[in-house]
């Protein structure tokens, strides 16, 4: 079976490669990524991005991410500077680590043979794909993750010493963590494992959450003002702990994205194939919790569960780690099915999403990704930035692409009705040009059409509008 595994990572990843289109959309986290790789390779404050946090703007991301993937990002930036495809491949083979780190995990609860279907589900899926060819920090955010989950239960298994279990435990939690905060949430799972099974806490378990805790708190402070922002409202216009209230629609919100990942073409077929597959993993899900929880089982119920609490909800980003984990519980489902029916289910749910995942891969854009940050409208934007003076700030919804790309700062805008209060936020940050673009809120376009704005750039998709705001007065009243 090792060597069926070696084939099929082999020829996924040749498939990976010459699958990966050219270029990157306009979700612009990737460019927070890769300037933190690049303040990290030329010795500069790690913060120093040129974006300029909103805290009315949230959902834009916070003034700084978790250092794990940027440092990851180093090597390419090294080798070829900010270059999105040299960074693509350290996804790509991020990609095929976490395969690795699916199969460690699913052989502990399966034979090979559904082990390796399980991968296959996973290093084939459309919804992975498209997650796959993007610089951001799920993949990577992933492979620790399901690291971490499958190294607790294999440790206990062959009665490692408990300073191995607690430092190499706490490792990669901390890894998790460092990649994406949301990695905290292993943390109560390994403990909820451990306390439900044993009644205690080894200790083992105690020096992975040590770490794993120190880890959390040296981190809590580049996330202050964002975590506030979020606890007062989210996109959606509500706050995290509004929970009942929101708590339909973001269920809806959920089941949709989930059934989404699993049949992009979202046609009913697609829509029953998704519901087959959440069912099995249900049942497979439970069928661990009465052998014995571990870690994984706390963490996919604690993960669901902060989906439904955070403002931003359940897209495509967020779901990707439990992707995985739902393909391990269906195999797990199904083989709990009655003897009879085990084969003809499993033949049915393989063949289903096989014909799923050809019928998405048509219409994916396997060669070039049009329209983003490389497109002709977009170069046309920074070109402009770039011969304006280097201390020029730019209002513009894709910040933090402006600023990797031209070295001016940039601010995202909110949505308002409020003018006067939008234009003193402009005198604020020092807004020098404020861009409108198809991504523009609504009420920025109001703006605009009342302050009448000289405009001093325009393409087809990008107009930039200078803004003579009170440091712009104050500035030409200098001697």
């Amino acid at each position: 079976m090792r060597v069926a595994l070696a084939l099929l990572l082999a020829v996924t990843l040749a498939f990976h490669l010459a699958t990966t289109p050219q270029g990157h959309g306009w979700g612009d986290d990737f460019a927070m990524y890769l300037a933190h790789a690049r303040n990290l390779v030329e010795g500069r404050p790690y913060a120093d991005t040129g974006y300029i946090y909103n805290p009315l703007a949230p959902r834009i991301g916070p003034e700084a991410y978790p250092p794990v993937f940027p440092l990851l990002l180093t090597l390419p930036v090294a080798l070829a500077g900010i270059d999105v495809e040299a960074a693509k491949l350290m996804v790509t083979g991020l990609f095929m680590a976490m395969l690795l780190a699916l199969w460690w995990l699913a052989r502990q609860r399966l034979e090979p043979l559904p082990a390796l279907l399980v991968v296959a589900a996973a290093a084939y899926s459309p919804f992975l794909w498209v997650v796959r060819t993007n610089v951001v920090s799920e993949v990577a955010f992933t492979l620790f993750t399901l690291l971490a989950l499958a190294w607790f239960p294999w440790a206990e298994r062959r009665k490692l010493p408990w300073p191995a279990i607690g430092v190499v435990g706490g490792a990669l939690i901390a890894l998790a963590l460092g990649t994406r905060t949301v990695g905290a949430l292993l943390l109560p799972a390994v403990a909820a494992a451990a306390l439900w099974n044993t009644r205690r806490l080894g200790r083992g378990a105690l020096l992975a959450l040590g770490v794993g805790g120190l880890a959390l708190l040296g981190q809590l402070d580049m996330f202050g003002d964002y975590g506030r922002a979020l606890a007062t409202g989210g996109e959606d216009g509500s706050a995290p702990l509004d929970v009942l209230s929101r708590l339909p629609a973001r269920l809806m919100r959920l089941a949709v994205g989930v059934t989404q990942a699993w049949a992009m073409d979202g046609d009913v077929w697609g829509a029953m194939l998704s519901v087959a597959i959440c069912l099995a993993a249900a049942l497979g899900w439970l069928r661990a919790v009465r052998e014995g929880p571990g870690p994984a089982e706390a963490f996919i119920a604690g993960y669901g569960a902060m989906l439904l609490v955070v403002p931003f909800g359940a897209d495509a980003r967020r779901i990707m780690p439990l992707m995985p984990l739902i393909a391990m519980y269906a195999a797990m489902g199904l083989l709990s099915l009655p003897r009879p029916a085990v084969w003809p289910a499993s033949l049915a749910m393989v063949a289903a999403l096989a014909a799923s995942y050809f019928g998405s891969y048509q219409t994916l854009p396997v060669r070039a990704l049009v329209g983003g940050v490389d497109g002709d409208e977009a170069t046309g934007l920074f070109r402009f930035a770039r011969s304006t003076p280097v201390d020029s700030v730019f209002v513009f919804d894709k910040a933090r692409a402006l600023a990797l790309y031209t070295g001016r700062s940039a601010a995202a805008p909110h949505e308002t009705a409020d003018h006067a209060a939008f234009r003193k936020w402009l005198n604020e940050i020092g807004a020098d040009y404020v861009v409108l673009s198809p991504y523009s809120p609504e009420s920025l376009l109001a703006f605009l059409e009342r302050e009448n704005l000289p405009v001093a750039f325009h393409n087809a998709h990008f107009t930039a509008f200078a803004f003579a705001g009170e440091h712009s007065a104050a500035q030409a009243a200098q001697p």
